[in-house]
């Protein structure tokens, strides 16, 4: 549908409705509480592409939220790496004067890299870690897109960030489920 500028958007959101009802069923709440942000931030980013910071901060929470999941026995402990990171972000976006949104995009691209660098560090979450590194594929693409305005990276930055990111939800629902090492 993407290929032929067919608009996919509802079909796309639909995907991240049944990985809701998955964790709904399976009653695994740490993942039914970032699959609600996770709806919540595709629907001001995908349907109404508007409300930017919205997106944003509900996307910062679903992170906070794999997070929570991945540090609750205490596992993968890198809470110094996160602040340190979490105030060079601060300090950096104080230099340069950047807006708001810049702030937040980095704040829940550096939560992404971390969990994602700590989910690997965990041999029962290979598939969940799959889905964050596939998520961070997204986001990459995510970024091209919005940097660029017309142009082939631009049209593919605009296909791939699906053909990455409806993966990477599916299979951080599937391999979520599992129980953290400790």
């Amino acid at each position: 549908m993407d290929l032929n500028n067919i608009d996919s958007s509802y079909l796309k959101y639909l995907g991240i409705i049944l990985c809701f009802i998955y964790n709904l069923i399976n009653k695994n709440i740490i993942f039914l509480v970032a699959s609600i942000f996770t709806i919540i931030s595709d629907y001001f980013l995908l349907l109404t592409n508007n409300h930017i910071i919205i997106g944003l901060i509900t996307f910062i929470i679903v992170q906070f939220t794999y997070m929570y999941y991945l540090h609750t026995k205490k596992i993968n402990n890198h809470y110094l790496l996160r602040a340190i990171i979490y105030i060079l972000i601060f300090i950096i976006t104080l230099i340069i004067k950047t807006n708001i949104e810049t702030l937040l995009a980095l704040l829940y691209f550096s939560t992404l890299v971390i969990n994602t660098i700590c989910s690997y560090q965990n041999n029962n979450l290979f598939i969940y870690s799959l889905g964050l590194t596939l998520f961070i594929g997204c986001d990459i693409n995510v970024g091209l897109h919005n940097i660029m305005s017309v142009g082939t990276i631009y049209e593919l930055a605009t296909l791939f960030m699906w053909i990455f990111y409806l993966p990477s939800q599916v299979l951080i629902t599937l391999g979520g489920n599992k129980d953290v090492e400790s």
